[in-house]
């Protein structure tokens, strides 16, 4: 059971982080040539980004304990 919860998790988690990378990408790069809203919205696209590195970071962790669930438990 453990083991379903954190592949759940890490695929999450994975797919968090590619939505707020392109979310992300795409609140800075189509809107920083608009006067009213190129500060607001690029701050909220680097937060995005941010969160998307953490995210990648978080699934990283968690596919490093399945991995070693994985080794551990074959032999």
């Amino acid at each position: 059971m453990k083991r379903i919860i954190r592949t759940v998790s890490f695929i999450f988690y994975l797919l968090l982080g590619v939505i707020n990378l392109i979310i992300g990408l795409y609140l800075i790069n189509m809107y920083m040539s608009s006067q009213e809203f190129s500060i607001v919205l690029s701050i909220g696209g680097t937060c995005l980004l941010t969160g998307a590195i953490a995210c990648f970071y978080i699934a990283h962790s968690i596919g490093g304990r399945l991995s070693h669930d994985w080794f551990y438990n074959s032999m």
